[in-house]
């Protein structure tokens, strides 16, 4: 016992040490993500089998011991949404996957689509399921992220798997795995994998004007749906409030549509608004996409023509016919410029000169035909390409139609070849076009173009042309320009792109239009028909092409500035881009930096929109609308852009009430499935909630801590010195010891 004592004073006078081992749970957290999107409004009409309906009435009505639904609560569950499932499944009374994870870590809960959003509380504090477009792998690399140096143990994630925009998730799940941040995703996939039931009306076209009493304007819609297959339906076409004509529709499952025609002859002069509509179905998706509405304006003023020709081919001739047979509603000029000086110039108005000036020009025609001419013809000035590229720049229509001898090789450097859709060589043609013939191949969207409507349907309309006579002749160009549309395209030959060469290609210059035919014998088009017939193809052809083109000239005035948008239609969230440009720089220059854009809303409320100059360009302003509303918009410049007595420039579009997101709201199980691979993850089912808590036990992270204490700094080692000198000195007395 003395030894013992002994032995603790040397412990204490050499200060020695021990050290102490405890281990301790370091915080942990876990984060639960919500989607509000919109693709998460989808009800449960997508539960089609009874099993799928119970189990989720289990989770809405946190019953977990639900065996039957009442006819109340089967109405609930149709009616409730994705989000209400994922807050139901958040937030339930009894199944709450918060609760049952809290015992454990720290919860937060977000809601997220285009940001996370923190949700703390009750009912109140969940932010509704709007946002149009979703970002999981943007959101989830935000979830990512910790503050305090706390564990983060896991992120669970409830979506139906739609992410549209942002970084790519299975980048951010691959972050998120074990070989970086060591965090794993649980995908809590909600909604079904089917698409669900819908009907949509997706397009309408109709040119905006039209002539009382005049051709049949064609009324071109598409017709989507999904879930209706072989069903039959009526496809509604009403003026106003009166019925025009409806159709029977046996419906496909294609996600392009299926297109059907209609046509209307307006009797009365006016704005008309043209609406195609789908009655309701039972078990639809959406209803508010079932019509959509385009607004015609009829007129009772001719349309004016000039048509300007070389030699008196055989296009000539059908064409200046169909101009005279159409004198109740078209007024023609058209000037021969081959013909000797007796020769009594044709149409009527007939003419024997061009207008000396732009104003001439302007006042006098809404359409332009240019043929085969010889640019270097007395008659045809180097003042008159460029007023007919102002003409066309301010609103008018232009038509050229190629020709073996001049057209539009011999303008490769002249104002003609800037307002070509498609790209021309310089030099004289050789007549390398004269192959074997062929007959012109629509394309898709020269098939639902107005310009080469033959046949109300589609299918139709691609047999008849299919069925013309064949051509022998065309002008090889060098391709389309930016933006061009090739309305048809040889069927064989290709230029040195590998591409169709164009037939009839189309674009836009300023506020005008250009159509451009490579072909010089639509004439042929007219063999077999009665020349009066309604579907006389030639006929048909050139009515509509004149149609179109005096459009925009029928519709404004005269313009110093000219207004275009980034779109002709919008989904609601997104934004309008508009540019204004002046024709003349030196008149952009005398105009103010800032244009007032005044935009007419569905509502019928105007809001001003500034379109800023563009820096370092006169003669250019941009601005930026937010999209709220669905429906037709009318954007119209201030009065200060017009020319005098003239009207500002305006353009309309129409804007949708739907997004991607509900383009295709189906469950996208094999993202989540690939999402939860790559982060060492899983894929966790409604009735399996409980799996998440038990896998996420295994993450509580057990940290051992060590430390030293002094002998000398220890209580303990201070009783053991005093019970040692005590129990020594007690057996000492005991044992009769000195």
């Amino acid at each position: 016992l003395r030894a013992g004592v002994l032995a603790i004073v040397v412990s204490y006078l050499a200060d020695t040490r021990m050290v102490l081992t405890k281990r301790e749970s370091r915080q942990s957290v876990v984060k639960v993500l919500v989607d509000r999107s919109l693709s998460m409004t989808v009800p449960g009409l997508e539960y089609s089998r009874p099993e799928d309906r119970l189990r989720a009435a289990r989770i809405l009505f946190a019953e977990p011991a639900l065996d039957a639904l009442s006819p109340g609560q089967e109405a609930a569950v149709r009616r409730a949404t994705r989000y209400d499932m994922a807050r139901s499944i958040v937030k339930g009374d009894q199944m709450s996957l918060v609760r049952s994870l809290a015992a454990t870590h720290t919860i937060e809960t977000y809601a997220f689509a285009d940001g996370v959003r923190s949700v703390e509380g009750g009912e109140g504090d969940w932010p509704p399921p709007e946002v149009r477009l979703t970002r999981i792998g943007d959101d989830v690399r935000r979830a990512l992220q910790t503050e305090g140096g706390a564990l983060l143990a896991g992120i669970v994630v409830l979506t139906d798997g739609q992410s549209n925009a942002g970084e790519d998730p299975l980048a951010v799940a691959r972050f998120a795995g074990p070989e970086s941040r060591r965090v794993p995703l649980y995908l809590v996939p909600l909604g079904s994998p089917d698409e669900p039931r819908d009907l949509e009306v997706r397009a309408l076209y109709a040119n905006p004007v039209a002539l009382v009493g005049g051709d049949p304007v064609p009324v071109r819609t598409v017709v989507r749906s999904s879930g209706y297959a072989g069903e039959t339906i009526e496809v509604i076409l009403r003026a106003g409030d009166a019925e025009v004509s409806r159709r029977e529709v046996v419906l496909r499952d294609d996600p392009a549509g299926q297109d059907l025609a209609f046509t209307y002859t307006p009797d009365a002069v006016g704005n008309i608004v043209l609406t195609v509509s789908i009655p309701e179905r039972e078990g639809e998706l959406l209803t508010d996409n079932n019509e959509r509405s385009t607004t015609l304006r009829a007129v009772e003023e001719k349309i004016r023509v000039l048509y300007i020709e070389g030699p008196p081919r055989w296009d000539y001739r059908r064409l200046k016919n169909m101009f005279l047979r159409s004198a109740e509603v078209m007024d023609s000029s058209c000037l021969l410029l081959t013909a000797d000086a007796s020769w009594r110039q044709e149409g009527t108005l007939p003419i024997t000169a061009l207008p000396e000036d732009f104003d001439g020009l302007y006042a006098s025609y809404d359409v332009i035909v240019f043929g085969d001419v010889d640019p270097n013809h007395p008659i045809l000035s180097a003042q008159h390409l460029g007023d007919i590229a102002r003409f066309v720049q301010e609103g008018g229509g232009l038509c050229v139609i190629s020709g073996p001898f001049y057209t539009p090789s011999a303008y490769a450097n002249t104002p003609l070849a800037d307002l070509l859709p498609v790209r021309i060589a310089d030099g004289r043609f050789d007549d390398a076009g004269a192959q074997e013939s062929f007959r012109v191949a629509p394309t898709d969207r020269g098939i639902a173009h107005p310009i080469l409507a033959l046949l109300d349907g589609p299918e139709e309309n691609r047999r008849m042309w299919g069925d013309l006579e064949s051509l022998r002749w065309f002008y090889p160009s060098q391709g389309l320009k930016p933006l061009a549309a090739a309305l048809a395209v040889h069927p064989f030959r290709k230029d040195h792109n590998q591409a169709p060469y164009p037939l009839v290609a189309l674009h836009q210059h300023g506020r005008g239009s250009v159509l451009y035919l490579a072909i010089d014998e639509t004439y042929r088009w007219g063999k077999g028909f009665p020349e009066r017939s309604h579907l006389h193809p030639f006929n048909r052809f050139w009515g509509q092409a004149i149609r179109f083109l005096a459009t925009e000239k029928m519709l404004g005035g005269r313009t110093n500035v000219v207004l275009s948008s980034d779109k002709s239609q919008y989904a609601v969230g997104e934004e309008a881009f508009f540019t204004a440009r002046a024709i003349d720089p030196s008149v952009g220059a005398r105009l103010p930096r800032a244009l007032i854009l005044t935009v007419r809303r569905p509502d019928q409320i105007d809001v001003a929109v500034p379109l800023e100059r563009r820096e370092g360009e006169e003669a250019v302003w941009q601005g930026i609308l937010p999209v709220a509303q669905r429906g037709s918009y009318r954007s119209t410049l201030p009065p200060e852009t017009a020319a005098p007595g003239e009207t500002p420039a305006h353009i309309e579009f129409e804007a949708e009430a739907f997004t991607v997101e509900l383009q295709s709201p189906r469950l996208n199980r094999d993202l989540l499935e690939s999402m939860a691979s790559l982060s060492d993850g899983r894929v966790v089912e409604w009735e399996d909630l409980g799996t998440i808590a038990r896998l996420l036990e295994e993450r509580v992270e057990v940290t051992p801590s060590r430390s030293t204490v002094s002998w000398m700094s220890m209580p303990l080692g201070w009783i053991l010195l005093f019970v040692a000198v005590i129990v020594e000195w007690v057996g000492r007395k005991l044992l009769q010891l000195l």
